[in-house]
């Protein structure tokens, strides 16, 4: 299925991937693949980063010792629903900064959050969508 996504707040946004200039254009299928119709590339994810949007809300999080961020992680990631692939990602890309200090507070910002912050465009509407 031809699918169409939108960042709504690119002003935010400080890389992306594949290369994002008015939507990302791909086909879709079935198993989670996607086909950039731009690159033809066959891809599992499109990737959006953006400016650290602070968190104020110091009273909703753990605080974990440096020993012990891979698991709490794998541990947290699986209750929020990531899959195995996902959360190896997940971990792969915070896990650097995370070892830098003794502890961490470490929260998770709500799907309404995220949204209110980068909200996607997808067309045709998806059934179900995981954002992380």
């Amino acid at each position: 299925m031809k699918v169409e996504i939108k960042l709504g707040n690119i002003k935010e946004v400080t890389t992306t991937y594949p290369k994002y200039e008015s939507s990302w254009k791909v086909i879709a299928y079935p198993n989670g693949n996607l086909i950039d119709l731009k690159t033809g590339r066959n891809l599992y994810g499109l990737y959006w980063e953006g400016k650290r949007n602070t968190y104020n809300n110091l009273t909703e999080g753990f605080i974990v010792k440096k020993e012990d961020t891979i698991k709490f992680l794998e541990e947290k990631l699986a209750i929020l629903g990531l899959n195995e692939r996902e959360a190896n990602e997940f971990i792969i890309y915070w896990l650097p900064q995370l070892e830098e200090n003794k502890y961490n507070f470490i929260s998770f910002k709500s799907i309404e959050e995220i949204n209110n912050y980068m909200p996607l465009e997808i067309s045709p509407t998806p059934d179900t969508i995981l954002e992380y």
